[in-house]
């Protein structure tokens, strides 16, 4: 007797469970940034997907996100956390393991939303400049500039900084804290 449609569906609840475990996360993140005053204006955690029949890659996101602003301290300023759970679809970069990733966007003028269809490649900036710049992740922050990013790749934004640790690490509350939002509060205090 073969056990394999218990495996399959097994490995789908595991799924669910993961994506319910990166909701926790980003939520928690939320609430944390929000003390601080970052906030994020809408509900949208995924782009890149697909319902599609003959796009079934795209039925599972590959990154999940949340964006924040702060209009009353730093209006040029758009913070983010990712998590990159799967190599980029298009191709543009590969990831060994999942990976959550944080940084920021300056800009020349305050941003009002964050709905601009730019903003889920944003998600991804750590994904498209670790190749090319031999990216570690151990939480050290890259600081970069427009012009670093590939054209195709390039927003509204003049520079940012970015940073990423491996999802494994972290276990509870503290360590999101500890090594998430702390460090990323750290860039979006910081002045460039």
């Amino acid at each position: 007797m073969s056990n394999d449609g218990e495996n399959i569906r097994s490995m789908i609840s595991q799924m669910k469970e993961f994506y319910q475990q990166i909701s926790l996360l980003l939520k928690t993140v939320d609430t944390q940034l929000k003390k601080e005053k970052w906030v994020n204006p809408n509900n949208t955690a995924i782009a890149d997907s697909s319902k599609h029949i003959d796009y079934p890659s795209y039925w599972l996101p590959a990154e999940i996100f949340r964006f924040y602003l702060n209009m009353e301290e730093n209006p040029k300023r758009l913070g983010f956390v990712s998590a990159l759970v799967d190599d980029d679809k298009h191709g543009n970069y590969e990831i060994k393991e999942p990976l959550v990733t944080g940084g920021c966007f300056d800009y020349e003028t305050e941003k009002k939303q964050t709905d601009d269809e730019d903003y889920y490649r944003y998600s991804k900036f750590y994904g498209y400049l670790s190749k090319k710049y031999d990216l570690k992740t151990n939480g050290e922050i890259f600081s970069f500039k427009k012009d670093m990013v590939d054209p195709e790749f390039q927003g509204e934004f003049e520079n940012g900084q970015i940073f990423a640790i491996p999802l494994v690490t972290l276990l509870d509350e503290k360590d999101v804290k500890s090594k998430m939002t702390d460090p990323l509060m750290s860039i979006l205090r910081s002045k460039r």
